[in-house]
């Protein structure tokens, strides 16, 4: 059984030029969750249980490890609001910054390229 996971998002979206100037191609939503959490969602389905997200150097790829960083205070604002379904899809993305503990176990690295 595969446990492993690598999903590459650190191309520069030059078919997406001039959207993926400003938004990585890998966080454009699709409904209400950007692609690359659907193919994380997509691994923790498939058994996966540790998942290394490769992300650009720079300011493209710090939108990804953002995203799958922990945001305490606004998780405490949430709660505090009484906005906790609001938080809930977010709820799965928290762990220390570079390493993400999803529920069953699963963890998220996002490592970053060096520059060029």
């Amino acid at each position: 059984m595969v446990t492993k996971a690598v999903i590459a998002v650190a191309g520069f979206g030059s078919r997406f030029f001039p959207v993926a100037k400003t938004v990585n191609k890998c966080m454009l939503p699709v409904l209400t969750k950007p692609v690359v959490q659907y193919a994380v969602e997509d691994c923790v389905r498939a058994g996966v249980t540790e998942i290394a997200i490769v992300a650009a150097a720079g300011q493209a790829g710090e939108q990804v490890r953002h995203y799958f960083s922990p945001e305490p205070a606004m998780e405490a604002y949430f709660r505090d609001r009484g906005w906790a379904e609001k938080w809930a899809p977010a709820a799965g993305l928290r762990a220390s910054r570079t390493s993400r503990s999803w529920s069953r176990g699963v963890t998220v690295a996002t490592e970053r390229l060096c520059p060029p």
